[in-house]
């Protein structure tokens, strides 16, 4: 028996290597070329499309004979009806272009039009009469934005798609696959992949009931051992890629594209403004002292900045031990890492606690908020790790016998209390309060009589924990009153009130959410929700509640939160009402997204507390589950209308059903189980491919630019940049090389460069503000104008140049200007990116 094992456990080890190898084969951005060659480019009209201006739509284009002239800062040219794969696109002019001017290129792949994450960005030099750019994608659209200011005259011919396009075909493709094994990446995803099919072939090997115990056992030493070996290979899941597609794309060492999964673009709150600013710090002589003058290129509130208050990051003093003694990367693969296994084991805690310790129900709902659309394509709240940690924590002091224990949970209470204070955003803190409020109550009635017969010393100890916290948070608010003082004051984020609307809609998207990470969708982060099974949650507890005689206080408090949540998502609440219960801090849009997380936890508890007698019969169950599950997917179906395919809404409409039966019915304790397994799966496969496996931060540090952009900054540390052409993707990557860049994101208003170069304050409105800043030079006057909520762009006058004291300009534009006021001198020039130092 022992022998067959080995040889069993031999043949995995040999087919999971096998199956990783061949999968590792298959990616990386050569196959995906390759692949979409295949796909979409044989078997399909290949010839040489050429569309004249007639074929076109112009917006804001004045047309005079053969020549066009912008007439705003945002022109158009739209050609509809493509619906081919586009390997290249080639732009004839009628004459010479007579200066540089950027070219934004938009397709459309769907009908779900234009979105800023399907662009391309092309410069046309001076001089040109032909520009070609490759698209390499399945198009039914296209959107052209030729030049980006007023004024710009072209003459334009023709437009020309799959120009002497040669397609990859299955020999291309083999020999894509078998250069794969000889890269590091190469075989990074071969290991890793291999690892994931090992696991599924030992569910094949062992006793499964075993193994799964034996893992929750041992789940806070095995998420020990799986963040080591992330941290040592310098793992994280940002979507730093990105970089690739806008810098340089194509150089750089093998890891400037992601070693497993997606690059995701709207993310930009992490790879354009977060990373950036963490990078930036490495060129600090003090990289956590109070300020950062390389962000907006003068001294900036630094919010990595180490002080008392940080211990309410449990994580954030190991990081910077890390950092300092392994380097950079390591440190944010640990924080990266470490905050998500850290939500993840605490939610088991947590709910572990309301479900009386049922492992099944509590992994379960763990997965429905971790894998959710809402927590991965939001960021990871940390709402969730301050309110979960800090009432497990509370629970165990009053249940502990052990001292150490005791203490040690003191002080977790009391640091995780902080936690979710300091997360300073009451959006999701108001609605997630009351919830919070509910539970607490809860827990002190269950306890109550262990809180009554508490010692002196125990009650000292919860003093104590209690001035702890009190210190953390306003430590915490004096250290950063300059930021705060500063973002209140500002028209964007500034104060919001809102009295509630409609949003309860949103909570249906968790079908479609399933989808999301494979197809595109135009905002998954804001359509994101918890995976919380709406309306049944709500219907199982008022049904409970009304059968039971003894009635639960946990399920009578989210029941009461829930109804007024679902009314301030609904019709909205009185203006004075909204006031006093604080939800003017809040928005419909946010409160519903923590009224999803309230149908998990109160799901849990119904399904812990009800009794087998309150279960329907066979037949009011399916009723149930067919009403339920058809409902559920034609809502879905509507609210987010052509998105889901006929198949998809089928297989989706029956996985519903089983698991309403399973559990709302008098069945089998298995269909029960096999119930909250589908749930988890459907969890897994909604939250699986969201984030990427990304190496280190070598997509921005191995880039040629990069380089150079550090060497000068060692030389010239104090100079300040400008970054030009790129949109708002070049000032970002400027500044995580270090360089202290004016124009990068303003986390809050530079109000001392703006008032020099608005001294009138014509344009404070469009300034000051939490911004991306798009710069553009002219020589008319300088002016300002606001692209949306958190971005302006700034055309600013050469003469007024000298006013910003900046002395090098990194651009994705050649500079060829004849200017009085100032000169640009090219040091640097490869790849499409330039580096010029000012002269005045």
């Amino acid at each position: 028996m022992q022998k067959k094992r080995n040889v069993a456990f031999i043949v995995a080890v040999v087919l999971s290597l096998i199956f990783g190898g061949f999968f590792a084969s298959l990616m990386g951005n050569n196959i995906k070329e390759c692949a979409k060659d295949m796909i979409f480019g044989h078997g399909q009209k290949k010839e040489t499309k050429t569309y004249e201006v007639s074929d076109m739509q112009f917006v804001d284009y004045k047309i005079e004979g053969d020549t066009f002239e912008t007439e705003t800062d945002d022109p158009q040219i739209v050609l509809s009806g493509i619906n081919d794969y586009v390997k290249n696109i080639t732009i004839h002019f009628g004459d010479k272009i007579q200066k540089d001017v950027i070219l934004q290129i938009y397709y459309s792949s769907s009908a779900g039009g234009f979105t800023p994450d399907q662009m391309y960005t092309e410069n046309i030099n001076k001089g040109s009469e032909t520009v070609t750019f490759d698209i390499e994608k399945k198009v039914s659209d296209l959107r052209m934005d030729i030049g980006t200011e007023k004024g710009i005259q072209l003459q334009l011919e023709n437009m020309v798609v799959n120009d002497d396009a040669k397609f990859n075909g299955p020999a291309q493709l083999f020999q894509a696959m078998i250069s794969n094994f000889g890269k590091k990446i190469g075989l990074e995803r071969t290991l890793l992949l291999s690892l994931f099919f090992m696991f599924l072939f030992v569910h094949f090997l062992v006793d499964i009931k075993k193994m799964y115990n034996f893992i929750f056992e041992k789940r806070w030493i095995i998420a020990g051992i799986l963040l080591i070996f992330l941290v040592c290979n310098r793992y994280n899941g940002d979507s730093i890629a990105m970089y690739d597609y806008y810098v340089q794309p194509g150089e750089g060492n093998e890891y400037i594209e992601t070693v497993l999964g997606k690059a995701r673009a709207i993310r930009s709150d992490e790879w354009l403004v977060d990373t950036p600013v963490a990078m930036s710090s490495r060129f600090l002589d003090s990289p956590y002292g109070r300020y950062n003058t390389i962000i907006r290129g003068t001294r900036t509130l630094n919010g990595g900045f180490m002080s008392f208050s940080s211990i309410s990051s449990p994580l954030y003093f190991p990081k910077v031990i890390i950092t300092k003694v392994l380097g950079y990367d390591y440190g944010v693969s640990f924080g990266w890492y470490g905050n998500l296994m850290l939500v993840f084991l605490f939610l088991i805690e947590f709910f572990m606690i309301l479900t009386n310790k049922n492992r099944l129900l509590s992994v379960c709902g763990t997965c429905m908020v971790f894998f959710s659309s809402f927590f991965l394509w939001w960021g990871f709240p940390s709402v969730f790790l301050g309110a979960s940690a800090s009432l497990t924590c509370a629970y165990h002091f009053v249940n502990c016998k052990d001292w150490r224990k005791k203490i040690f949970f003191a002080l977790g209470t009391s640091i995780f209390t902080a936690n979710f204070v300091l997360i300073l955003y009451p959006a999701w803190q108001v609605p997630v309060g009351y919830m919070v409020v509910a539970i607490l109550i809860y827990l002190i009635h269950d306890n109550w009589q262990t809180i009554k017969s508490m010692s002196k010393l125990e009650w000292l100890t919860i003093v104590l924990a209690l001035i702890l916290c009190i210190s953390i948070i306003i430590s915490y608010l004096i250290s950063r009153s300059e930021y705060m003082n500063a973002i209140m004051q500002t028209e964007y984020p500034g104060s919001r009130i809102d009295y509630g609307g409609f949003s309860i809609n949103k909570l249906f998207n968790y079908i479609p959410a399933v989808l999301f990470a494979y197809k595109n969708y135009g905002n998954p982060s804001e359509a994101g929700t918890c995976i919380g099974l709406f309306p049944l949650p709500m219907l199982l507890g008022v049904y409970v509640w009304i059968r039971s005689r003894k009635k639960d206080w946990l399920i009578t408090g989210l029941l009461l939160v829930g109804a007024y949540l679902l009314w301030y998502t609904t019709v909205g609440l009185p203006h004075r009402l909204a006031v006093l219960t604080m939800m003017t801090y809040t928005t419909s849009g946010r409160a519903v997204d923590m009224l999803g997380f309230l149908q998990i936890v109160l799901l849990l508890r119904v399904l812990t507390v009800i009794k087998e007698e309150q279960l329907l019969n066979m037949k009011a169950g399916c009723v149930l589950a067919g009403i339920f599950a058809v409902g559920s997917v034609v809502l879905a179906n509507h609210f987010a209308p052509g998105y889901m395919g006929k198949i998809f809404m089928v297989l989706m409409a029956v996985a519903l059903a089983f698991i309403v039966i399973g559990l709302t019915t008098k069945v089998s304790v298995k269909w029960r189980q096999r119930s909250l397994a589908l749930i988890i799966v459907i969890s897994l496969i909604t939250g699986v491919a969201v984030r990427p496996v990304n190496k280190g931060t070598d997509a921005i540090t191995s880039k040629p630019l990069a380089k150079e952009i550090t060497k000068i900054v060692k030389k010239d540390k104090d100079a300040k940049w400008f970054a030009l052409g790129g949109g708002v993707v070049l000032p970002s990557f400027a500044v995580a090389c270090g360089a202290p860049t004016l124009n990068s994101v303003n986390t809050y208003p530079n109000m001392e460069l703006w008032k020099k170069l608005d001294p009138t304050g014509k344009y404070n409105e469009v300034y000051n503000r939490y911004a991306h800043i798009d710069l553009q030079l002219t020589d008319e006057d300088t002016s300002m104008e606001l692209i949306q909520a958190d971005s302006f762009r700034l055309k600013l006058s050469y003469k007024d140049i000298k006013k910003t004291e900046a002395e090098y300009v990194v651009s994705q534009v050649p500079l060829d200007v004849d200017s009085p006021w100032v000169s640009f001198k090219k040091i640097y020039d490869h790849s499409g990116c330039y580096i010029y130092k000012i002269n005045y």
